[in-house]
């Protein structure tokens, strides 16, 4: 499971997020366990599967809040930054490369949008947690 900490406005939760090659995929939101059905959009303005108002991710809270904090899902070293304020990006584009533990992971965007901040710089070295971008 990889963990986040996932703020909304004023709230933040602990996410933790299983296999995302697995469906359905198991988020744990605070303790609470959820099974969540994700599946690609066939266009744009697709609604998603099963759009009753099913429990979502922390993640994808924020996501359909307007705003996306995407933070260090564990501590690393920031790389290849691959995009600046004002650049539009669609959602699980990545952002940058997290090394940690001789590993380099793609950091995604959680949401569509434009980047408002980019809070991180090449070579900088970051906790679990911390403030890497802005998506609006």
């Amino acid at each position: 499971m990889k963990r986040y900490r996932v703020a909304i406005g004023a709230k933040s939760y602990n996410v933790e997020v299983g296999d995302s090659q697995e469906s359905p995929l198991t988020i744990i939101v605070d303790g609470e366990t959820f099974s969540v059905d994700m599946q690609p959009a066939e266009k744009a303005g697709a609604s998603p599967a099963g759009s009753d108002h099913t429990p979502v991710s922390g993640a994808e809270a924020a996501a359909e809040a307007g705003s996306s904090q995407v933070t260090a899902p564990m501590p690393g070293t920031i790389l290849d930054i691959a995009v600046q304020a004002g650049d539009l990006v669609q959602q699980d584009e990545v952002l940058c490369a997290l090394e940690a533990m001789k590993m380099k992971s793609p950091i995604r965007s959680f949401r569509a949008g434009t980047v408002r901040q980019v809070q991180v710089h090449d070579g900088q070295t970051v906790d679990h947690g911390d403030l890497l971008f802005v998506v609006e």
